[in-house]
């Protein structure tokens, strides 16, 4: 009975470490599939039905405010927040279209802590005349001050649809910073391709 009872615990815990590993793991594998579909995307140019055309589309709700819908996708990791193994972090994509063209993408990054905030942004928006093939990237920041110790920042970077920043989303997040034990620690982690773009935007 006790070797029964113990072969039992065993195979309890063991699966519910798998168990937890697996909806560890999620969320990181659902943002990077989708981010890999974001890939060519051209705010301006692809119409609704080849936005369809992509698998990751398709299970998506249409939300729809007069002539505007839009398709949103949201990852975060709950699991490693709830436990505190790591801050909370997630990743939302916007897609916009109207008339049956693409006329946003926008994509968002954030961690958030006891003691900080930190947001980035990925938009392209073919109205951006001033950040064409040439991003622009914004920074803003509060550093902790006396009375408040909470700090934020963040980083936005426009561009419009003649860039090619619109074939690398999927290489602009991490999404390995939501299923990472203890986290991706700034938008820095968040999104590399900051580290990519120095050489060739317009820093504002």
């Amino acid at each position: 009975m006790k070797k029964n009872l113990l072969i039992a615990i065993s195979l309890t815990i063991v699966a519910g470490i798998v168990f937890l590993a697996r909806m560890v793991a999620a969320p990181s594998k659902e943002a990077s599939s989708f981010l890999s579909q974001l890939d060519g995307v051209t705010a301006g140019k692809t119409t609704e039905a080849e936005l369809l055309a992509k698998p990751a589309f398709q299970n998506l709700p249409r939300r729809c405010n007069n002539s505007e819908c839009s398709y949103d996708f949201h990852a975060e990791n709950l699991w490693l927040s709830r436990l505190h193994l790591a801050a909370s972090a997630e990743i939302v994509i916007q897609v916009t279209v109207q008339d049956g063209l693409v006329v946003h993408v926008r994509s968002y990054g954030a961690i958030v802590d006891k003691k900080s905030m930190s947001l980035v942004a990925v938009i392209q928006d073919p109205s951006r005349k001033g950040c064409g093939a040439n991003p622009c990237i914004r920074r803003a920041s509060k550093p902790p001050q006396r009375y408040n110790r909470f700090s934020f920042s963040s980083v936005t970077i426009e561009f419009n649809g003649d860039s090619n920043l619109r074939n690398q989303v999927s290489q602009a997040f991490n999404p390995s910073c939501l299923s990472r034990w203890l986290g991706c620690r700034n938008v820095d982690e968040l999104i590399p391709l900051i580290d990519h773009l120095q050489n060739a935007i317009s820093l504002n």
